[in-house]
């Protein structure tokens, strides 16, 4: 079979990506091509503008956001 890589870039319209407010502060930001030891790596700031990500602190616990449950 063929295998390939999928970067997370959302073009559909139908998906929205959400990613962590802290990757700007990241020069690159890398993916895994097909395999744990192949890497693709790209310029956050080019991601940023292509991928049409919708940016939120996810990285915080939901306890320290004041958030209950």
């Amino acid at each position: 079979g063929r295998t390939g890589t999928v970067l997370p870039v959302a073009s559909d319209g139908m998906r929205e990506l959400t990613a962590d407010l802290v990757l700007g502060d990241y020069p690159e930001v890398y993916f895994n091509a097909c395999r744990l030891d192949r890497s693709v790596a790209f310029d956050t700031a080019a991601y940023l503008r292509l991928a049409t990500l919708r940016l939120e602190d996810i990285s915080t616990p939901e306890n320290e956001m004041g958030g209950g449950g």
